[in-house]
């Protein structure tokens, strides 16, 4: 090829791409601020109920509908993902607000400690940047650590250990009185300034001065984040660095919304159809399908049941990743389905953190203190899979277990909390009506469009393992 016609061919295809941003970035500009909503549903619904609810709308999801179990790919669509796309950052909000981002704070109650000068909010000043402390406000908290740290308390204020008295700080505090010889421990309700520290009364000369009381007071490690750090810092939005290059947003990880699944927090089709697992017995596909071929019509057809639901989570992942995701945000951004997000502007009202005891501290992370273990959708299928008498030609190898979790590190949340927060750049958010007005496809309708010639597009691929991603060896999709 002339080497003019490379050059001209290279300088149009820049000024396409050029123009495409220019277009992005007018529908950017003329974005509007997001409304509380964007972070935690109207009228004290659940995360859960709020998505599952539009789901209904659509048509996506019956009333009796259960956790877990398999998924219809005639009801996996785009609008499905899209509302999951919406649910993980909402769900990432909640957790940031409840100071419960990482397995390690379900598992670990925070840092405590009893304070006897000042205040909890001067100690997070003297400890320096990144850990803050707040007071404990929790009677059941309050009570077992002075249990656990063996302090006598006479409790002589009321079952509730509540009081309302602006002499003693807020929160929970301790009152060693050294004239009556008695420990009190109390939560005082009151809003006020008082700090912890030795009360002095009655005067020894003209100079000195008596210790009456001991004050101390209760500070916890607050592990959460405000209200619009929550909201600004949720990698579930686009930034600005990934509009032309939405399918790199944690958005579209397919991952976290099978998390949701196990987590009993959706009843997505599509997140189901994410937590297949593959069965340790078959290196691949076709091995599977050899093994049918030797078994009855019953036992056969539930082989090529588990092949059928691997093939559809492959494909749902291949889609997810490469056209549904980055799909929303494309048609969001250019349609005025979005909204924007700035560090300084607050979006919600104060939600409550949760407190130490109201965090289960049964282990196993979220999903343990949940009450609930990672279950796979197609279970049924592979308990069934697995307890078949096959005979195989094929030697013993098994290969690994296909889980497909992608994990938020620890290490990005904790540079987000503790990141300079001065000239951030806006963010993008899908809009609240977005999902429900998109132009929608069904997973059935694409794998129509996979090839079943030969049987299926899964049935040559290995599974390998990289991390925790599948890795296919054929191209799912045409």
């Amino acid at each position: 090829m002339p080497r003019l016609l490379i050059i001209t061919l290279a300088f149009g295809a820049a000024q396409i791409a050029d123009t495409h941003r220019v277009k992005f970035q007018e529908a950017i500009s003329s974005q509007s601020q997001c409304p509380a909503e964007i972070s935690q549903p109207a009228g004290g619904k659940s995360v859960q109920q709020h998505f599952d609810g539009q789901r209904a709308e659509l048509g996506l999801v019956s009333p009796s509908e259960a956790f877990g179990g398999l998924g219809n790919p005639e009801t996996c669509t785009t609008q499905d993902v899209c509302l999951l796309m919406r649910q993980l950052d909402m769900d990432f909000y909640q957790r940031a607000r409840a100071g419960t981002l990482t397995d390690h704070d379900f598992d670990t109650p925070p840092e405590m400690n009893w304070l006897r000068a000042g205040s909890c909010k001067s100690q997070t000043m003297t400890t320096g940047r990144g850990k803050r402390f707040k007071t404990v406000t929790d009677c059941e908290t309050c009570m077992d650590k002075a249990t656990a740290d063996g302090v006598a308390a006479s409790v002589v204020r009321n079952e509730s250990l509540t009081i309302d008295n602006a002499e003693y700080p807020s929160g929970c505090v301790l009152v060693v009185d050294r004239v009556k010889g008695t420990t009190e421990l109390f939560m005082n309700t009151a809003d006020t300034d008082a700090t912890a520290g030795s009360k002095k009364s009655g005067s020894i000369g003209m100079s000195r001065w008596e210790v009456d009381k001991d004050v101390s007071v209760l500070c916890e490690h607050d592990r959460s984040l405000s209200e619009t750090g929550a909201t600004y810092y949720s990698p579930y939005k686009l930034k600005p660095s990934m509009i032309d290059r939405p399918e790199m947003s944690t958005s579209c990880s397919f991952g976290m919304m099978a998390v949701l699944a196990k987590l009993q927090e959706t009843k997505s089709s599509c997140a189901k159809i994410l937590t297949y697992k593959t069965s340790g017995r078959f290196k691949n596909a076709q091995e599977a399908l050899d093994a049918a071929s030797q078994l009855d019509e019953e036992g056969a057809a539930k082989i090529r049941e588990y092949v059928e639901q691997v093939r559809q989570k492959y494909v749902l992942i291949d889609t997810i990743a490469n056209r549904w995701c980055p799909g929303v945000w494309k048609d969001a951004i250019t349609s005025g389905g979005t909204c924007s997000v700035s560090r300084e502007l607050p979006l919600a009202a104060p939600k409550k953190s949760v407190t130490s005891k109201e965090k289960k501290k049964s282990g196993g992370g979220r999903m343990g203190n949940a009450g609930l273990t990672s279950v796979a959708g197609n279970s049924a299928t592979l308990n069934e899979v697995n307890t078949m008498k096959l005979v195989l030609e094929s030697d013993d190898d098994i290969a690994d277990q296909l889980f497909g979790d992608a994990v938020e590190k620890d290490g990005n949340l904790v540079a987000m909390a503790n990141s300079d927060l001065m000239g951030k750049p806006a963010k993008h958010a899908l809009s609240e009506d977005i999902c429900m007005n998109l132009e929608s496809q069904t997973l059935a309708e694409v794998l129509e469009a996979v090839s079943e010639i030969p049987p299926d597009a899964f049935r040559d691929a290995d599974i390998d393992r990289v991390g925790a991603v599948p890795v296919v060896s054929v191209s799912l999709l045409p």
